[in-house]
């Protein structure tokens, strides 16, 4: 594949393009980093997207019309 097919797929996979070589090693880190990154970034974004969650579910249970009144038998 030519760098130029490469790109151009990438692009069409909403993918970021390396070009690397595993025989001199060109390129393999930066790709390797760029990636983890990435991973570690999408990680903290859902991690946060929970946390919201759960704070929100625990603000709608607070304000709730029955919220803190024990029901009677």
């Amino acid at each position: 594949m030519t760098p130029k097919e490469g790109a151009k797929l990438a692009e069409e996979y909403g993918a970021k393009f390396f070009e690397t070589s595993a025989k001199s090693s060109y390129n393999i880190q930066s790709s390797m980093t760029s990636f983890a990154s990435d991973l570690t970034r999408l990680e903290d974004e859902k991690r946060e997207s929970v946390l919201s969650l759960a704070a929100s579910d625990e603000e709608l249970k607070r304000n709730s019309c029955c919220a803190g009144t024990k029901l009677s038998k």
